[in-house]
């Protein structure tokens, strides 16, 4: 007999949820049962779009009462402690958005407090199951382009240069005074580890052009790696791209190797360029719902393939932290003008 499908709740109904509930609505082993937000316009208007009953205002009313296989928290960091430990203490598996806390120390805290508890949390990072990032570790991992030596990002998307800033989706966002690399750069530590290893050094340099936030809108970030391949990250969430989806795959990559370089464009197209040898376009399934290639979906798939089959997840808390750590090194970097080595 099958296996009954994973009853699950969510904490958080904001913009980025929608991702979520409709990535689990297409998971065939898995049910959501409720649905908790502190504004219950908000909740209620994502339980009714998805045909979820239950719908709550108190998160910790709603695990008490729902007793689920798992929480997916879509929350802000400052909450999410006390939500993974509740969670846990109920004996519920848990996937959280990232970062888990505000600091690396207290993420770390959290890890550790959760290590021995019986049940297991992932960090919802999607970044590493957007289909560009897998196909372009494969080529790499199959040596198409020879050793990696140099990978390049630019980022342009050009939703932060206005007096609101993207207030639509992040209400706090003109206050947060670290932005841009809180936001997004622990994302890309995340890809850049997953195609070229352990990150080892960081040295940053931070802009801020809107007057309206508080926090940098603009970073160019230069990691060193273990086996010696170095990034750069050149970001901006002010200046404008001429891509029909910025937010696709947030700018284009180039990925240099002792033979040959690997080019990602602004719609998510690889091309394989062999020294000497002809330009080739990779094909590759590009799935165009939900968010990023559909990457919310496969990290939601993985968690539960991963709770079902008892294997590790690909990328466990602990590699998160490693990210955070990444994060903060460049923030340091970056207000003393030295590069920072990692442990």
């Amino acid at each position: 007999m099958a296996d009954a499908p994973l009853r699950g709740v969510m904490i958080g109904a904001g913009t980025f949820a929608m991702y979520h509930i409709d990535a689990w609505n297409r998971l065939p082993d898995v049910r959501i049962t409720a649905i908790c937000d502190v504004d219950p316009i908000r909740a209620d208007d994502l339980a009714q779009r998805h045909g979820i009953s239950a719908r709550f205002t108190d998160w910790r009313e709603m695990i008490d009462a729902q007793e689920p296989d798992f929480v997916d928290i879509v929350t802000p960091p400052e909450v999410h402690a006390d939500q993974c430990r509740h969670a846990a203490a109920h004996r519920a598996h848990i996937i959280c958005q990232r970062p888990l806390a505000p600091t690396a120390a207290d993420a770390a805290e959290l890890v550790a407090d959760l290590a021995h508890a019986p049940v297991r949390l992932m960090v919802h990072e999607n970044w590493r199951w957007q289909p560009w990032y897998r196909v372009a570790h494969d080529l790499l991992a199959a040596g198409r382009i020879g050793d990696p030596t140099t990978l390049s990002f630019r980022m342009r998307t050009g939703e932060g240069w206005g007096a609101d800033a993207d207030a639509d989706a992040d209400p706090d966002v003109a206050e947060r005074p670290n932005l841009l690399l809180q936001q997004v750069g622990v994302h890309f530590a995340e890809a850049f580890s997953l195609l070229l290893g352990q990150i080892t050094s960081v040295y940053a340099r931070t802009h801020r052009s809107n007057p309206h936030v508080k926090g940098e809108d603009a970073a160019v970030v230069v990691f060193g790696f273990e086996d010696g391949p170095t990034a750069i990250l050149d970001a901006s969430r002010y200046n404008e791209s001429t891509a029909a989806d910025p937010l696709l795959t947030f700018g284009t990559m180039r990925v240099d190797g002792t033979a040959g370089h690997v080019l990602l464009d602004a719609d998510g197209g690889l091309t394989l360029h062999p020294l000497g040898g002809i330009p080739e376009v990779v094909d590759y399934e590009l799935p165009e719902h939900g968010f990023a290639g559909d990457s919310v979906h496969a990290t939601q798939r993985h968690f539960v393939q991963s709770l079902r089959s008892g294997l590790p997840f690909e990328s466990e808390a602990v590699d998160h932290l490693r990210c955070v750590e990444i994060i903060e090194a460049a923030y340091a970097s970056a207000a003393t003008g030295q590069a920072i080595t990692l442990t």
